[in-house]
């Protein structure tokens, strides 16, 4: 406002024009255009002054539009978490897990909470173990809780160790239920199912093998993967002797893990070479899964038991505090107390 003259006048600043955003500057490239013909002549033709802006990545050919991108930004940080908590001992086992496997976790799948928590406790390398217990720093060795055993106490050492003195104590029971492949002169072999025809002449051969998870960094291939190739590649020999007979012969492998995880290719071998439904597949995979879970959590409650009563008897070293086995972390559980 100016007091002197005649007249007064009024001097507002101009509002700045603002800026158009990436979105906006977008859409107006793509309505130029639209609005005007793709080689307009030299004459008529003005530059753009906000070219249009593109967003590539290497392993993806097509531009990206907003969802793609959000999801590959979710992608990585899953991607980076998993790399963060494979390097940790918690994460050996994370790969192997999902699918079937992971089916309980959400749905139950008819287990007892007894089951349910020491089948999460265990993937997640939470058990009280003495290893476990000397990560925890609650405990100064990490050996195994047997007198007469001097290896590393993990779930995996506790359950080949169990498995192999069931094996000695009932291997006159597993030589009944087991038998020999028909037709076949050479080793002794006793697969656990064989599924024959004889009129023509076709055999499937098919092995089970439950094995703890492991897929450790850096590693191409899970234990699961070993374990089926290891089963399939047993019965070579015989696959051979009986095509020379004029055999159709096909070999498979159904592999678990002790902590309920399912080798994806089960699926495939019930379906398509034991000839069972689709839903009955599923089924049988939840059921195992659940199975091996429910039988990991009695070993590792016997494996307990047994060294309570070797101090009971003043035959076994005293247990370190905390080491109660799962029984004692659901007692301070109902107490409200810590579950570790």
């Amino acid at each position: 406002m100016s007091s002197r003259g005649s007249s007064s006048t009024l001097s507002l600043p101009l509002r700045p024009t603002p800026k158009p955003t990436v979105q906006r500057r977008h859409w107006l490239a793509v309505g130029e255009r639209a609005a005007h013909p793709a080689h307009p002549p030299p004459s008529t033709q003005a530059p753009c002054r906000h070219p249009r802006s593109v967003f590539r990545v290497p392993h993806h050919n097509k531009l990206l539009d907003h969802k793609t991108v959000l999801r590959y930004v979710r992608l990585y940080l899953k991607i980076r978490h998993q790399t963060r908590w494979k390097d940790l001992d918690q994460g050996n086992t994370v790969r192997v897990h999902g699918g079937p496997g992971a089916k309980f976790v959400s749905t139950g799948a008819g287990m007892s909470d007894d089951d349910y928590r020491f089948g999460v406790k265990a993937r997640l390398n939470q058990v009280d173990t003495n290893s476990v217990l000397k990560r925890k720093r609650q405990t100064s060795r990490k050996t195994c809780r047997d007198s007469t055993c001097s290896e590393t106490e993990t779930l995996a050492h506790i359950g080949s160790k169990i498995r192999s003195a069931l094996e000695r104590a009932k291997s006159t029971a597993e030589l009944r239920l087991k038998q020999t492949v028909p037709e076949y002169t050479g080793a002794a072999l006793r697969p656990d199912i064989v599924l024959q025809n004889v009129a023509a002449k076709k055999m499937v051969i098919a092995d089970l093998a439950v094995t703890f998870e492991e897929h450790a960094a850096g590693t191409r291939h899970s234990s699961l993967q070993l374990s089926h190739d290891h089963k399939t590649l047993k019965y070579q020999p015989i696959v051979a002797e009986l095509r020379l007979k004029e055999w159709q012969v096909q070999t498979a492998a159904i592999v678990y893990g002790s902590l309920g995880s399912v080798q994806p290719s089960n699926f495939k071998t019930y379906t398509e070479k034991l000839k069972l439904h689709k839903d009955e597949a599923r089924q049988l995979d939840l059921q195992l899964s659940s199975h091996c879970i429910h039988a990991s959590h009695h070993i590792w409650d016997w494996h307990c038991w047994r060294h309570r009563e070797g101090q009971r008897s003043g035959n076994a070293p005293r247990a370190p505090r905390g080491s109660g086995g799962p029984r004692g972390a659901h007692r301070r559980l109902e107490h409200g107390g810590r579950g570790r």
